[in-house]
């Protein structure tokens, strides 16, 4: 039977740390951190957040990208190339920050 445990990452990387630091091996929880963030443990900062370039990226990689002429940003009006969630460049990187949970 299998189990399932939520954990966000800060909590993940902690755990990982006190596994190794009791000297037992957490190879297969990094394995599956890796799976699902696509960067090892050690590459998330001590406040369990990822850098901000990442997350942008990441939310960039789960959107809608249109390209095209006279494209029109949902949020500020301006007409671009490409937009990404309905937003030009700036807007998406503007709401991704600020979607972005403080833990």
């Amino acid at each position: 039977m299998s189990s399932l445990l939520k954990l966000n990452l800060k909590e993940t990387k902690r755990l990982i740390e006190q596994i190794e630091a009791d000297g037992g091996d957490a190879a297969s929880l990094k394995e599956a951190f890796i799976d699902v963030t696509g960067k090892p443990p050690e590459s998330i900062a001590s406040n369990g957040q990822i850098p901000d370039e990442e997350h942008i990226e990441n939310l960039r990689k789960q959107s809608a990208v249109e390209k095209g002429k006279n494209l029109q940003c949902c949020i500020c009006g301006a007409k671009v190339k490409c937009l990404t969630s309905g937003a030009c460049e700036d807007c998406f990187k503007a709401w991704a920050l600020t979607a972005k949970k403080e833990e």
